[in-house]
């Protein structure tokens, strides 16, 4: 599957569509706007699906079944759908809310991050292209959307929030910490909530 992000205009989101379906057999599913004509086209040129562009991850896993004709009985996704949900929430709660493209972007690479925490260390020469191919983009708008919403979260976050993913450090800290350290800080945090409400679970079943 390739998940492709509308973007600026609608004939460059139909090229990155037209240039998947050159390179891959696998299905494309395009976050779109409200505009029903671009979404016209975007099925025209060849794309399995198209949703709304602050789609969760349980839309995109339900379309994608729909176009494989999977029945949900027999799959087991619940923990996927919840991580990108944890994800999800995070994002909101550090005001990196799903109008800015970065917010795709992160969330994305977080999740990457969550499987793979050693990824981050690569994240120029892996974790961009990566997050690029997924969503249809250059590893340098990826970069750069990443680095802008990062930005903007920073400036805008409530000090509590700071706190409960940085530490108690970060509100005297004058400079937002780089696009790696962001990514890997927030990633870990998921992991412990994670971990935590696994262990609490764990003790609920005894």
């Amino acid at each position: 599957m390739q998940l492709i992000d509308e973007q600026i205009t609608i004939r460059e989101t139909i090229k990155y569509i037209e240039q998947a379906k050159r390179n891959s057999k696998a299905k494309i599913i395009v976050l779109c706007g409200s505009d029903e004509k671009a979404k016209t086209q975007y099925l025209n040129t060849g794309a399995d699906a198209v949703l709304p562009a602050d789609a969760n991850a349980e839309m995109v896993i339900r379309s994608l079944e729909d176009m494989l004709g999977i029945s949900r009985a027999k799959t087991d996704i619940s923990y996927e759908t919840e991580l990108y949900e944890r994800v999800s929430r995070a994002l909101c709660e550090l005001s990196i809310t799903p109008n800015y493209c970065g917010y795709r972007y992160l969330r994305s690479i977080i999740t990457l991050v969550l499987s793979d925490p050693d990824i981050v260390r690569r994240i120029s020469k892996t974790v961009y292209p990566r997050a690029a191919q997924m969503h249809g983009a250059k590893p340098s708008c990826i970069e750069r959307g990443v680095r802008t919403a990062i930005a903007r979260s920073w400036a805008k976050v409530t000090p509590e929030m700071k706190i409960k993913y940085f530490g108690i450090h970060s509100t005297l800290l004058q400079n937002c910490p780089t696009n790696s350290e962001y990514i890997f800080i927030v990633a870990e945090r998921i992991r412990r909530d994670i971990k935590l409400d696994t262990a609490k679970d764990s003790a609920a079943g005894f």
